[in-house]
């Protein structure tokens, strides 16, 4: 469906839908009565439960319901009666009324107003996340007679999109195949279909596809880059040398040649960016003599990472903490050593090799690889973060029986079983600070909290050892010093 909108009065069937639909920026002024109100709270649709029926507030007034609008649109007219798509600021709930995700209303509210939602819910996505300039970042203004935003530094306009789809025929004479997924009807099939929905990330399509069951065997889907074969002449060499290492990875590791068949890909993390708590002059840490830079240490990046950035991190905080080590090597004496401490250290590196355990270091890695990417990955929800906690309380109690064979050198096995220890501590801090961390902020994505909180604006989670376990404290962010403000004011004129 089109979503362009500009002062037009003529009547346009969209596609899927029987009445006439005008489409128009704005509510002719003259108008008095009912208007259709399609309101949403992350994509969900508000309706009117009546019975078994569900149906699309119709009514003069929105806000004798009582609720909050953060944001609203005018669509135009359907069949006579004004349209408008609104957003919500939270969950509160009319009396009658409840939440619905678009899908799930499909073949219970009419065919008609279910296109409208559809096209309600991105003009809401597209205003929600086009507040500030793509390009200079600063504040939009929504553009008179046009459904356009405009930065007015820069002059940059920005249109609402369509969200895409692909939709798959596979024929066998007159007969068509259908499927159907865990959550349909019963009676329900489709055809096979992809969608990005209004407001998701391709990396978030992705995950949704494979938790609905059209993933591929692996976990993730296919993408296919050879379509480029038809539209230009040796279009082989032309991936070669625009994906040169990609080619190689997928052709030497798994004998797939990407200029002629699809590879399977997936979304998987990628860079920490928290990390171990450092002095921001020197990178000591809270043990004296300790320090950290680059990925392991919290640092410059915040809630994202700016691509191409972390050498730069290591040569200019690591040449800081070179320097501090060597200053504080100087000033320091010689540390006493406790041998009481370091043959304590040694029997538990080595107790794999005397373990009775039958616990395999491949396969408790394994295991742990597999909760984190399915229930801490990079889309996270309240419910699966819990289930994490629980899954890795069991796979610590198995990190204590580990066994391994054979001797001390080169036993990858045994290395394994010492780093898994370090593996399961991370694991746990981030599951912790991810449960916390109600909000989505940069890398950090909770689908049942999509939205930046700006109390997490002022603070930080920081995790510490405590009576021999693991506790959570919010501190508060320091203030940035004086002279860095400068800085950035000389650079932002």
């Amino acid at each position: 469906m089109a979503i362009h909108d500009a002062s037009d009065t003529r009547g346009l069937p969209l596609f899927g839908m029987q009445k006439t639909f005008i489409s128009e920026v704005a509510l002719p002024q003259e108008h008095a009565g009912p208007a259709w109100w399609f309101a949403f709270h992350r994509n969900r649709l508000l309706v009117e439960v009546v019975e078994d029926a569900l149906r699309v507030p119709c009514r003069e007034r929105f806000e004798e319901l009582g609720v909050t609008v953060v944001r609203q649109h005018y669509l135009g007219r359907y069949d006579g009666l004004p349209c408008h798509a609104v957003e919500l600021a939270d969950e509160s709930l009319p009396d009658g009324m409840d939440f619905k995700d678009l899908r799930q209303v499909y073949g219970l509210l009419e065919e008609d107003l279910f296109v409208l939602g559809g096209r309600a819910v991105q003009i809401v996505e597209w205003d929600r996340t086009h507040q500030y300039c793509g390009r200079c970042g600063s504040r939009t203004h929504t553009k008179e007679k046009e459904r356009a935003k405009v930065c007015p530094q820069c002059g940059l306009h920005h249109f609402p999109r369509l969200s895409p789809a692909i939709i798959v025929a596979v024929e066998r004479g007159e007969e068509i195949l259908l499927a159907r997924s865990a959550h349909f009807p019963q009676g329900m099939f489709s055809v096979l279909a992809g969608f990005v929905e209004p407001g998701e990330t391709i990396e978030e399509c992705v995950v949704r596809e494979v938790k609905e069951g059209r993933g591929s065997s692996h976990g993730g889907v296919f993408l296919d880059i050879s379509w480029i074969k038809q539209k230009m002449p040796n279009a082989a060499e032309y991936i070669k040398r625009k994906l040169p290492s990609m080619y190689h990875q997928f052709k030497q590791l798994a004998d797939i040649d990407i200029t002629e068949q699809p590879m399977e890909v997936g979304p998987t993390t990628h860079y920490i960016m928290g990390g171990v708590r450092v002095d921001p002059d020197t990178q000591m840490t809270r043990l004296p003599g300790l320090f950290a830079a680059g990925e392991c240490a919290a640092g410059i990046n915040g809630a994202n990472r700016l691509g191409g950035n972390s050498l730069s991190d290591l040569l200019v905080f690591g040449r800081r903490a070179g320097l501090a080590a060597a200053q504080h090597a100087k000033r320091s004496s010689t540390p006493s050593v406790d041998n009481a401490q370091i043959e304590q250290a040694e029997k538990e590196l080595l107790a794999p090799f005397s373990n009775s355990g039958t616990e395999s270091p491949y396969a408790v890695h394994r295991d742990l690889q597999e909760v984190m990417q399915n229930l801490v990955g990079i889309f996270r929800t309240d419910e699966d973060l819990k289930k994490a906690l629980a899954e890795l309380a069991k796979l610590k109690s198995r990190a204590a029986k580990l066994s391994v064979e054979g001797s001390r050198l080169f036993n990858p096995g045994w290395h394994l079983s010492y780093d898994l220890k370090a593996m399961l501590i991370v694991s746990e801090a981030v599951t912790h600070s991810a449960l916390a961390r109600t909000e989505s902020r940069g890398a950090h994505s909770r689908i049942d909290h999509p939205s930046v909180d700006p109390v997490w604006e002022k603070k930080h989670n920081v995790i510490i050892r405590e009576s021999g376990g693991m506790s959570r404290r919010e501190l508060p962010i320091e203030p940035m010093p004086e002279e860095l403000k400068q800085i950035l004011a000389a650079e932002s004129d």
